[in-house]
């Protein structure tokens, strides 16, 4: 099965908080981190849990197959919930395919599909590609 994201992000009610991360595997910690320093506050545990696990498997993504030396991640909040997205300026467009049972990649986007209320991803144009999920959350603290 492979399905296309939808394209329409959601748009900011506040403040829009990023980090610039070098392209590289340990990044993917900053990204959590940055994300727990963002909305640890706003958000109950689980919330936040979700919300770092989103980031980190959408940046991971933007490191492996982004071509790029850097990965932008920006966050803000939404009327539908808390927006995570990531900035790469690679030119293919994720795919949610599932992957072979004995494979030991190709998860990430269906963590991110089971975990986000919805995600997306805007073409790439100017460069930047952006995939953005918003976050599933129950309940805010």
């Amino acid at each position: 099965m492979i399905r296309e994201p939808v394209q329409a992000r959601p748009e900011a009610t506040g403040r829009t908080s990023f980090i610039t991360v070098r392209a590289e595997a340990r990044a993917v910690k900053r990204v959590r981190d940055f994300v727990a320093e963002v909305h640890g506050h706003a958000l109950g545990s689980e919330a936040l849990y979700l919300a770092q696990t989103v980031a980190g498997e959408l940046a991971t993504n933007a490191v492996r197959y982004g071509g790029t030396e850097t990965v932008i991640v920006r966050t803000y909040e939404s009327a539908e919930g808390p927006v995570i997205e990531v900035v790469d300026r690679g030119c293919r467009m994720p795919e949610l395919r599932g992957p072979s049972e004995d494979a030991t990649s190709g998860r990430g986007l269906w963590i991110v599909e089971m975990l986000a209320a919805r995600w997306g991803c805007t073409p790439p144009a100017d460069g930047e590609k952006v995939v953005w999920a918003v976050v599933k959350i129950s309940a805010r603290r």
